[in-house]
């Protein structure tokens, strides 16, 4: 006969995978970021929801990201992402 297995019943057992954001945790006109391919993080807009993937607005150009790539932001994160458009529209303006 084999030998008999003993269990350590002090191991913690694996942690829970995270739960991905799907869908329906999104509405348009929600800010949510994401880490583009070029590791960069972005702070956008939903514009538009597809099935699998929503479009993106940001400074001019469109993104269409998978939810499960999204992180959903805090307020003072848009706040502050609008307060730094409004400074550069104002130098903009002040240095052609």
């Amino acid at each position: 006969m084999g030998e008999a297995v003993q269990i350590d019943a002090t191991a913690t057992p694996p942690p829970a995978p995270s739960e991905r954001p799907s869908r329906g945790d999104f509405a348009i006109g929600d800010t949510v970021s994401f880490e583009g391919r070029d590791l960069i993080q972005r702070l956008d807009t939903i514009v538009r929801i597809n099935q699998k993937t929503a479009a993106l607005s940001c400074d001019g150009h469109q993104w269409r990201v998978s939810f499960s790539r999204f992180f959903r932001r805090r307020l003072a994160d848009a706040a502050l992402k609008s307060f730094a458009q409004d400074c550069a529209r104002i130098l903009h303006v002040i240095l052609p």
